[in-house]
């Protein structure tokens, strides 16, 4: 782990825990060790919506524009916002947008819906640009949108970052189940109903196969109904990539007139792949990197190359 001399020892060991993959303790102290540490004392007051909320990683210097991001993570394990914020130096601000709640709901929001609902919350903290815009994996997709209307309004974005992200998919697919519910006149909370259960019924076929389902391995732990091939409807609704799949599916956005700055894992390509047929045209400028690692180690044990590449993305603004 690399030498980083403005940590406290505390935050040094929950990292080096993090590093080494106990990232459930670390999630779970956290909150209590970085409210203690002086290097990054909270603001008093801090804007407020259940359905986005927003966390400061590291409070930085008054003065200097925050760094806004979507880390995307919607198992409770984003504790590598920490390593990456101190990474950028302790002047830095840097405010951690959770992913939209989606669990309790049936009819879900568009991905425009959810992109204003993240920018109402960051306007609470900046009024004005120019903004510092990032976010990983679906929070990528979201900070998209979020460029595109502040530019939209009259904002300037000077940095939007998009790390590993996945662009809207299954549109064909929901397309067609939504033709169909519609002609056996299903509501929409029905159609979703459909979708998810297509989905659970597709991991168990995956693990019949032997095949690694990460994500229905927590969903599991957090509802042992779910292991059942045919579960009650509600815990389904626990699947947020399946909830978040369905809600952005239909989302095409327009040409955006700004630079987009695109990180990459080196492993899995077919993300890169995914995100070029579907942007493509849509950008008037893309500067791409490559970072090492995978999808997931990117975020561990590279997550200080990230970090490297971010902050010399910051100083060239």
């Amino acid at each position: 782990m690399p030498d980083m001399p403005e940590l406290s020892e505390a935050k040094r060991a929950l990292l080096e825990k993090y590093l080494r993959g106990d990232r459930s303790q670390a999630s779970t102290t956290a909150s209590s060790i970085m409210r203690r540490d002086p290097i990054t004392p909270l603001p008093p007051v801090l804007p407020v919506d259940p359905r986005v909320p927003l966390k400061v990683v590291q409070a930085g210097k008054v003065g200097v524009r925050p760094f806004f991001f979507l880390h995307g993570d919607w198992t409770n394990n984003a504790f590598f916002c920490y390593p990456l914020a101190s990474n950028l130096g302790t002047d830095q601000p840097f405010y951690a947008l959770e992913p939209y709640k989606l669990d309790d709901l049936r009819i879900l929001p568009s991905t425009e819906e959810m992109a204003a609902a993240h920018i109402k919350i960051m306007r609470a903290v900046q009024p004005d640009g120019p903004y510092l815009l990032g976010g990983f994996c679906n929070g990528g997709l979201i900070a998209y949108e979020m460029a595109r209307q502040l530019h939209a309004g009259g904002q300037r974005v000077d940095l939007l970052v998009l790390m590993d992200s996945i662009p809207a998919r299954l549109g064909s697919f929901r397309h067609r189940l939504d033709t169909l519910g519609t002609f056996l006149r299903w509501s929409e909370a029905r159609k979703l109903q459909a979708f998810l259960y297509i989905r659970h019924w597709y991991k168990h076929l995956q693990l019949s196969r032997k095949q690694k389902v990460e994500d229905f391995e927590f969903l599991k732990g957090v509802d042992p109904r779910l292991a059942r091939v045919f579960p009650p409807a509600d815990p389904l609704h626990l699947d947020y990539p399946g909830m978040f799949t369905w809600a952005t599916a239909t989302y095409e956005p327009a040409f955006y007139p700004g630079k987009v700055t695109l990180f990459w894992d080196e492993v899995e390509t077919f993300r890169r792949a995914w995100w070029n047929d579907w942007a493509q045209g849509k950008d008037a400028e893309v500067e791409t990197h490559i970072v090492s690692g995978t999808h997931i180690t990117c975020r561990s044990d590279q997550i200080y190359s990230m970090g490297e590449q971010l902050r010399t993305c910051l100083e060239t603004i």
